[in-house]
């Protein structure tokens, strides 16, 4: 049984999450953050939530969190990307050599249409949790080629 947009709508209102659908048939979500400013200079992040395979995999992900199209450390910035992603259990990042798009995302394979309430909220804020935790090292790094990691701040759930 394939899980439906319906019921990826009900938990947002269970969550009490403000959404809207996009004309693609993905839900959007935004977040308010602390570090993390967007490159229209608001404190937070828009999310994107698909069904993709049939409703049989999900993807939760955050476009065009960071520029590095002029970077001129983006090598460095891309290790430390990769750093970050070993440090969490489910932020990924994606970067798109061809206009310097930084994404970030999580998915989960949905097989048997079950995925729990619980699942799905800790899939979807995951993203702006831990993008505003790291943020001022991704941004440090961006602007210097300095990796500064302790400049993230401690998490509880720091395997999030």
């Amino acid at each position: 049984m394939a899980m439906k947009i319906e019921r990826l709508e009900s938990f947002l209102l269970a969550a009490q999450l403000k959404f809207r659908t996009a004309k693609a048939g993905h839900l959007v979500v935004g977040f308010a953050t602390n570090h993390y400013v967007s490159a229209n200079g608001t404190r937070g992040i828009a999310v994107a939530v698909r069904l993709d395979e049939d409703g049989r995999f999900l993807e939760c992900i955050a476009p065009a969190l960071y520029d590095l199209s002029d970077c001129p450390h983006r090598d460095t910035v891309l290790r430390l990307l990769v750093m970050i992603m070993q440090r969490s259990k489910l932020l990924r990042f994606d970067f798109d050599p061809n206009d310097g798009e930084v994404r970030g995302l999580t998915e989960c394979p949905i097989e048997d249409g079950r995925l729990t309430y619980e699942q799905f909220t800790r899939l979807l804020t995951a993203i702006p949790e831990l993008i505003d935790r790291w943020d001022p090292v991704i941004r440090r790094t961006i602007q210097t080629g300095e990796v500064r990691l302790e400049l993230a701040e401690p998490s509880v759930a720091d395997g999030c």
